[in-house]
C-alpha cells in the first residue's frame, strides 16, 4: 500500500522476489504509472466504490500479506481488511493517525500485525546482493540543492514527489 519512495522500492523488490507481481493500492492516480513501471501487476484505487470487497473477492478471500508503506489510518485499515485468514499486515510507514481494530476479528481471522522500522544487517546484505545483480528497475531520482529542503518537504507532504529526491550541498 503506497507508491511513494519507500513503497516503490518495495514494489521493485517484491517483483524480483516473487513469481506473482504485487498488487499495489495507491490513492494518487499520478503515481499509478510509476507503480506499474516498478513492477506492479495491478494498481487499485482505494477510494473506488467496493475496492476492498473486489480485492478480497479477486484474491479468493483476501491477500496473504499486505505491507503498508504509508502508515495512515485509512491505509492501515485497508490493509487489515484485505487480509485472508492467517494473513499478515506489516506497517512500515509513519504517516500517523489512529484506526479502530475489532479484537475479535484478529482472533477470528487469525491474522498477524507487526511494525517494521529497520531491518537486520543480514537483511541489508541480502538486499544489496539483489541490487548488485542489476535486475531491479530504476528508481526515479531527482536532485536539488540543500537550501530547497523546506520546499522538498512540502512537496513530499503534498504528494508531488515521484520516487526519491536527493538534497545536495
Amino acid at each position: 500500500i503506497g507508491a511513494g519512495g519507500v513503497g516503490l522500492s518495495g514494489i521493485r523488490l517484491a517483483r524480483q522476489m516473487f513469481e506473482t507481481p504485487p498488487i499495489v493500492v495507491e490513492l494518487d492516480p499520478a503515481k499509478w504509472d510509476i507503480a506499474r513501471e516498478a513492477g506492479a501487476g495491478q494498481v487499485i484505487d482505494p477510494k473506488a466504490d467496493g475496492a476492498l470487497k473486489s480485492l478480497v473477492k479477486a484474491t479468493g478471500g483476501g491477500v496473504a500479506a499486505a505491507i503498508d508503506f504509508v502508515g495512515a489510518a485509512a491505509t492501515f485499515n485497508f490493509g487489515f481488511g484485505a487480509l485472508r485468514k492467517a494473513g499478515k499486515l506489516v506497517c512500515v510507514g509513519l504517516f500517523g493517525g489512529a484506526t479502530p481494530i475489532v479484537p475479535a476479528m484478529v482472533s477470528m481471522k487469525a491474522v498477524s500485525v507487526e511494525g517494521s522500522y529497520v531491518g537486520s544487517l543480514q537483511e541489508m546484505q541480502e538486499l544489496m546482493a539483489i541490487a548488485r545483480t542489476g535486475v531491479l528497475p530504476d528508481l526515479p531520482l531527482t536532485s536539488q540543492p540543500l537550501d530547497t529542503a523546506t520546499q522538498a518537504l512540502e512537496d513530499l507532504r503534498a504528494g508531488r514527489i515521484r520516487g526519491r529526491t536527493i538534497l545536495k550541498a
